[in-house]
């Protein structure tokens, strides 16, 4: 079976959690800032973030810690 494009892979909060190393509410809490990705709604109680979105965050992650 052949993968599928990194830009379609989906990742739960909760995976997208333990790969950011956070609790919980932390991670709760880095959800409301506005430089957080907005997920995708799949339905009224599932939401998803593409690996490309996780990985444009930690990239903006790493820009910030270098301009510090």
């Amino acid at each position: 079976m052949p993968s599928l494009p990194k830009s379609l892979l989906m990742i739960s909060a909760t995976e997208f959690r333990r790969r950011l190393n956070v609790s919980r509410s932390t991670f709760w809490r880095l959800k409301r800032d506005e430089r957080f990705p907005k997920p995708l709604k799949i339905s009224d109680r599932c939401e998803r973030w593409t690996e490309d979105m996780y990985g444009a965050y930690l990239a903006s992650l790493e820009a910030n810690d270098e301009r510090n």
